[in-house]
């Protein structure tokens, strides 16, 4: 099984590892699951060409050894690949066949090398990814609870960068907050030294104040202060607010619209020429 560092488990993940005892290669549909490119071929050196499927997020998966002996030869062998050509990361296009590092890698030798009935997809609404941490509403911290539109996700991933425990991403929502429980809770296994911690996650008075300057800088007053009220009424708020930041916008659109100019005399409106 492989897990992103960047992801926060929030419950049992035992449906997701029967999936992967059933003999399936379980994972996460992508956020865009159409990611497709016939450059894979040579690229990856794939013995045949690519088909078009289910694009899969490489941060969770999980698949049995004994059944695919040779998947994480394979993936290993197309990241290698992946050295002489430009990810993301290093300013390539988003759109560019190795702009996804070894998530593209992953994919193409899924496409080439395994039967389509291999891949076993996980619910796509278990997982919330960073740009909809703000819709998220905690429900008890201590045991990583949190609701989002109506479900209990499993994954909370904060994909991209700048990552949550940096400055330039630290946000005071329910992410951080189950991050900052599993760092400094009394009463997890496995504690991390405090000194490999960053100014954002660590303890301390000085380290609260310099988190409520990220939290201001990062998210705005507005955010920071819906961010500490109560779950319930702190969602309801960010509703009103969105609601009413789109009627604003929508009526500055309105008064920013030119009027209709009339049609001049000997012009055709239809066609620009004159009659």
């Amino acid at each position: 099984m492989i897990i992103d560092a960047d992801m926060i488990i929030t419950g049992s993940l035992t449906p997701l590892i029967n999936q992967a005892r059933a003999g399936g290669i379980c994972a996460f549909p992508n956020p865009i699951d159409d990611r497709w490119y016939a450059q894979w071929e040579d690229i990856f050196q794939l013995p045949r060409p690519p088909r078009r499927q289910t694009y899969i997020c490489s941060a969770f998966v999980a698949f049995s050894v004994d059944r695919w002996p040779r998947l994480l030869g394979q993936w290993w062998k197309a990241c290698e690949a992946i050295y002489s050509h430009p990810t993301y990361q290093e300013g390539t296009d988003w759109d560019a066949p190795t702009a996804q590092s070894d998530q593209d890698a992953l994919n193409a030798v899924l496409m080439s090398e395994y039967a389509e009935e291999a891949l076993s997809l996980a619910p796509v609404e278990d997982q919330v990814y960073r740009w909809d941490f703000r819709l998220l509403e905690t429900l008890d911290v201590r045991n990583l609870r949190c609701r989002f539109q109506g479900t209990m996700p499993l994954i909370l991933h904060a994909a991209l960068t700048p990552k949550p425990w940096d400055e330039g991403g630290a946000s005071n929502d329910t992410y951080f907050k189950f991050l900052r429980r599993l760092l400094l809770g009394r009463d997890v296994t496995l504690h991390v030294p405090v000194n490999m911690l960053t100014p954002v996650t660590a303890p301390g008075l000085m380290c609260w104040m310099r988190r409520q300057q990220y939290f201001l800088k990062n998210m705005g007053i507005v955010e920071l202060g819906l961010s500490y009220l109560p779950p319930a009424l702190g969602i309801r708020a960010k509703h009103a607010k969105d609601w009413l930041r789109h009627r604003l916008l929508a009526l500055r659109n309105r008064r920013a619209r030119p009027s209709a100019q009339p049609a001049q005399a000997g012009w055709s409106t239809e066609t620009g020429t004159g009659d």
